[in-house]
């Protein structure tokens, strides 16, 4: 028996949704083309693009439309579709090199499929540096691998000025607008490991979030009397 809450998908979808660039080519992992579906009709619920074709599912049942959603999403010339969701059919053999987001919203059960399907966002193209996981199901906990992921690269700390023992007057000054919203993803995935949903579990929605970041951030570079 299969059981389907729709209200947790719905929330994790417009979580993923609020937190990327819509502009980005993203894959998102489902359980089942069933559920595939169903994310697929939320992401175009929520997105801010008009173009109707902008999210696409691509499973066995799309047949030859669904090789034509991939083969447009695979051309680099193209931005749509920009999301694609799917269940196995984009594990392996998707060679799409602009791919930013990987969004996991299934059980993964091996380390070889794990790495089949984070590799979809490893392939080198002009202007990307990196990409993002948003990890609904928390897998990565399961395969942790040292010598794959590599060891974790420590931030750096701001220095204090040597004269005032306070930090940079570029930060006094700006203050608020220094921290803003666009920066408070990047200082979550740091602090989480890349896991959106955890920091979600710990901390709450993300317009609370929100909230409390904007409260306590116009303390953090006052010198201290």
């Amino acid at each position: 028996m299969t059981i389907e809450i729709k209200e947790r998908e719905e929330h994790r979808v417009a979580l993923f949704m609020s937190l990327i660039n819509q502009n980005e080519k993203t894959l998102v992992f489902c359980a089942n083309q069933t559920h595939a579906l169903v994310v697929r009709d939320f992401v175009n619920q929520m997105k801010s693009s008009s173009d109707p074709n902008y999210c696409q599912r691509v499973t066995a049942d799309e047949g030859e439309l669904g090789e034509q959603y991939l083969r447009d999403f695979q051309d680099n010339e193209k931005t749509i579709p920009t999301i694609l969701t799917t269940s196995q059919k984009l594990a392996t053999g998707v060679d799409a090199r602009n791919i930013r987001n990987i969004v996991l919203m299934r059980p993964i059960h091996s380390m070889i499929e794990f790495k089949q399907i984070i590799g979809r966002g490893t392939r080198l193209y002009d202007g990307k540096d990196y990409f993002t996981i948003y990890d609904f199901v928390k897998a990565h906990h399961h395969f942790n691998d040292p010598e794959w992921d590599g060891e974790p690269i420590e931030p750096e700390e701001p220095k204090p000025c040597p004269k005032c023992g306070g930090y940079p007057s570029h930060y006094v000054s700006v203050g608020v607008e220094e921290l803003d919203q666009q920066k408070l993803t990047p200082l979550l995935r740091l602090k989480y490991h890349d896991s959106i949903a955890d920091a979600v579990a710990d901390l709450g929605r993300p317009d609370e979030i929100g909230k409390i970041f904007s409260g306590f951030q116009k303390y953090l570079y006052q010198n201290v009397a």
